[in-house]
């Protein structure tokens, strides 16, 4: 799970991070990475190649919001 803070954001640090961990995933040979995006996320993520699989509605703590399963071959 990450989360940057709106005073942080538009700044290349997602981009960072998501870049490190998909690097690691390749030196251990994974072959798929998957991932679970709120709307705002599912932008940076299909930048980086990520494919919505499936479309979701989800409530938390009584209020209903769209997520997005995504998937990146590697």
């Amino acid at each position: 799970m990450a989360y940057c803070h709106p005073a942080h954001a538009r700044r290349g640090h997602a981009s960072a991070i998501l870049g490190e961990l998909e690097a690691q995933a390749r030196s251990k040979k994974v072959a798929t990475i998957r991932v679970e995006a709120s709307g705002v996320a599912q932008l940076l993520f299909e930048r980086f190649g990520y494919q919505i699989i499936k479309e979701e509605k989800t409530i938390r703590h009584d209020l209903q919001f769209l997520r997005y399963k995504m998937s990146k071959q590697l």
